[in-house]
């Protein structure tokens, strides 16, 4: 069972490590799909004679590489953390995840409120800057 990333950094790299193995997990679905595909293409013409050993091999052929890349796929789906996890710890992460994202947003509510009182105190330096290159 992986460890649990810290808070901070390490979340944001464990995201980032998540992320590349949803992409190769993607990219082994599509890899799947098109062995699929080309394995279906690749069938031997039925109204074609073949010798029996011959059609045997042509079809373990295209069963490998099929086979090859449900492998793949599988292997790269095991690289993905919490599948391990049952119900109540998937709960107990959500759970984590959310109270960072609710400290998160307190956070930028705090920063926007201090962003905006900036923004009053520099319109009315603005202002008075104005006003006295006016008068003159």
């Amino acid at each position: 069972m992986a460890a649990e990333p810290a808070a901070g950094g390490g979340a944001a790299a464990a995201g980032a490590a998540e992320e590349d193995v949803l992409e190769k997990l993607h990219d082994g679905i599509d890899a799947l799909a098109l062995a699929m595909f080309e394995a279906v293409r690749q069938l031997p013409d039925p109204d074609v004679q073949m010798v029996p050993a011959q059609l045997d091999g042509a079809l373990q052929s295209l069963a490998e590489a099929v086979s090859g890349r449900a492998k793949e796929l599988k292997e790269t789906a095991g690289r993905l953390g919490g599948l391990e996890r049952d119900e109540a710890a998937q709960d107990a992460v959500i759970a984590r995840i959310q109270g960072e994202l609710q400290a998160k947003r307190v956070e930028l509510k705090a920063a926007l409120t201090a962003a905006r009182k900036e923004l009053q105190v520099s319109d009315v330096a603005i202002e008075g800057v104005c006003s006295a290159l006016c008068d003159q």
